[in-house]
């Protein structure tokens, strides 16, 4: 990120962190700020370089790129700790209804421990268990951060020496099971005969827990309570906004909670996270805060007081993603994202609680 300058007249350089060597530059002018205006003059100094894969073979990342039953996926954890034991732990945070380990791949230089002043990042996937990419990839993530952290990747090195980064591949392993043995069961398909799966069997086998909760919509609405506590207050800016206790209707015995979703936010109470990432299937698309509305309206734009930060974190993501920054791709369902440069409000998308 090169910071521009309010003076239109004034130059401001910026210089890359580490030489770099590309073929082709990509310039994503933004505004953070409310009302803010983009006017844009770049000038780019750089030198040409030989082919540097010139003469070279392209080389195979080795990344297990497949799909991984429980089984599967619990193998592929175990020899990524075999080959970076230094810098990985396995832990659970929970069992699901079904009694399957809610697994955790934590990957830092110190592994166990909180460092003062060392930033906590969590990737979950696998919220409803037949979009099943976002496993893969985190899987994938696990085996990338062990290999070129061995490689010396001074990128790696960097967030693995800088930051403590929580993997939970699945946390509805009940969902995945069920679809994943759906298919197998119908393995080799018939030819002329679709095989059953995620969404060609119904969009709804595997979607859900073993309980039947969307684990998407089952945390709780934590929004309107401060919002509620903000409107009743004299002095808005003395409400407390850092740690919301939880509804009272919400501790309960009989509240339908997902034994999932409690793991997880008890998950959360113990680890001081900062910033958190939750991976679906089906769109092509970076959704940031806030998802609730207020008043539980249907679809209403709703920023959060770090509104600057998650849009540029949106930006930064959709923009350097291959697949999302093509303006050929074909849409996955019926919105285009990429008048909004594929990224949204949640709200201003579809309201969700929690």
């Amino acid at each position: 990120i090169f910071t521009g300058n309010r003076d239109a007249y004034t130059p401001v350089l910026g210089v890359l962190p580490v030489p770099t060597a590309a073929r082709f530059l990509r310039i994503n002018p933004q505004t953070w700020f409310v009302n803010g205006t983009i006017c844009l003059r770049a000038e780019l100094l750089g030198c040409g370089v030989q082919d540097l894969h010139q003469g070279q073979q392209e080389e195979e990342d080795g990344l297990d790129f497949r799909h991984h039953n429980y089984m599967e996926m619990r193998k592929l954890m175990k020899s990524v700790t075999e080959q970076c034991p230094d810098i990985t732990r396995i832990y659970t945070i929970g069992r699901s209804y079904n009694g399957l380990k809610l697994y955790v791949m934590e990957i830092s230089d110190n592994p166990g421990k909180h460092e003062l002043g060392e930033p906590e990042f969590r990737y979950v996937a696998g919220m409803h268990g037949n979009e099943v990419l976002g496993r893969e990839l985190v899987l994938n993530l696990m085996q990338y951060l062990c290999r070129e952290f061995k490689r010396g990747n001074q990128r790696v090195v960097r967030l693995v020496t800088e930051t403590r980064i929580h993997l939970l591949p699945s946390m509805n392993p009940d969902g995945y099971e069920t679809a994943y043995e759906k298919v197998s069961r119908e393995t080799p398909p018939t030819p002329g005969i679709f095989q059953a799966g995620s969404e060609l069997s119904g969009w709804g086998l595997g979607r859900y827990t073993m309980e039947g909760i969307d684990l998407n919509h089952n945390f709780p609405d934590l929004n309107n309570i401060l919002w509620n506590a903000q409107e009743e207050a004299l002095d808005k800016s003395r409400v407390p906004n850092h740690y919301i206790p939880m509804p009272e209707y919400y501790t309960k015995e009989e509240a339908v909670v997902a034994p999932e979703t409690r793991a997880v936010i008890s998950w959360m109470q113990d680890v001081p996270f900062v910033l958190s990432a939750n991976l679906h299937g089906g769109e092509l698309v970076v959704v940031y805060p806030h998802d609730c509305t207020r008043d539980w309206a249907p679809k209403e734009y709703t920023p959060s007081p770090d509104n600057g930060f998650f849009r540029w974190l949106a930006t930064v993501y959709a923009s350097t993603n291959l697949a999302m920054a093509n303006p050929d791709r074909r849409l996955c369902h019926y919105d285009d994202f990429q008048h909004t440069h594929n990224i949204i409000n949640g709200g201003a998308w579809h309201t969700v609680p929690g």
